[in-house]
């Protein structure tokens, strides 16, 4: 795969406005959740999505990142808005990442450093509840093919850093998918630091599909970008929630 440069910054573009989510206890919205990640000498917010009964798909980079180490604990709050809490908060009783992005973590916090955007490929992973928010959930990651995302309404919702703590934001725009790029998604999708982690969504055959991870972002592409679901990606996640 070749290599491009980019600047690990989330990037708002002006044809993907941010909308809040109000309605934070109707699906997909309940199955999003707020991060709050505690390291030995920081914290940091993200965004990961309820899949199974008791797990959330994420960045690893909100649990381990060559800046601040590994978290020691991590809050996941679903259907978070502002200082309401609907459907309570649990800690993490384990998380799950690659053994590469273990030996070779993605830099983070965003800066203006510029990196090689395949430090990313692996920034994926899942946190296990102790018990499940939900009795059903029907989101979870899909292999989509390149006729099922190019150029179909991606959509990702988060809790970005750029607005009021707590609240929940959604943006939507057209996938940029690649048949020659298996391992990240590109899109013009808005962000801010905090959406780290958040699912891309697509519908396909008229169901919502987790079809990517968001990571990061490129000034050099002007492009926003996350993991794809790919075979080897889906076959970890499967392993992990098994």
């Amino acid at each position: 795969m070749q290599k491009e440069k980019v600047v690990h910054a989330d990037i708002p573009f002006p044809e993907s406005q941010m909308e809040e989510v109000v309605r934070t206890t109707h699906p997909p919205y309940q199955y999003i959740c707020r991060l709050e990640s505690s390291f030995h000498n920081a914290s940091t917010s993200g965004t990961g999505t309820l899949i199974g009964d008791r797990y959330v798909l994420t960045a690893a980079h909100n649990l381990l990142n060559d800046t601040y180490g590994k978290a020691t604990e991590v809050r996941v709050t679903p259907g978070q808005t502002g200082g309401r809490l609907p459907f309570g908060q649990q800690m993490a009783d384990a998380f799950f990442y690659t053994e590469e992005y273990a030996t070779h973590p993605a830099p983070y916090p965003a800066g203006d450093g510029v990196i090689d955007y395949t430090r990313f490929i692996y920034d994926y992973a899942v946190i296990r509840l102790p018990k499940p928010f939900f009795r059903e959930n029907p989101l979870g990651p899909y292999v989509a093919s390149f006729r099922e995302l190019d150029r179909k309404p991606g959509l990702i919702i988060g809790y970005p850093g750029c607005k009021p703590a707590g609240t929940m934001w959604e943006a939507r725009h057209p996938i940029q998918a690649n048949a020659d790029q298996e391992e990240l998604l590109f899109y013009r999708i808005s962000t801010c630091p905090g959406d780290s982690g958040a699912a891309v969504l697509c519908d396909v055959n008229e169901q919502l599909r987790i079809v990517g991870v968001h990571v990061a972002g490129s000034e050099f592409l002007q492009s926003n970008f996350g993991v794809r679901i790919n075979d080897e990606v889906y076959s970890n996640i499967r392993k992990w929630i098994s």
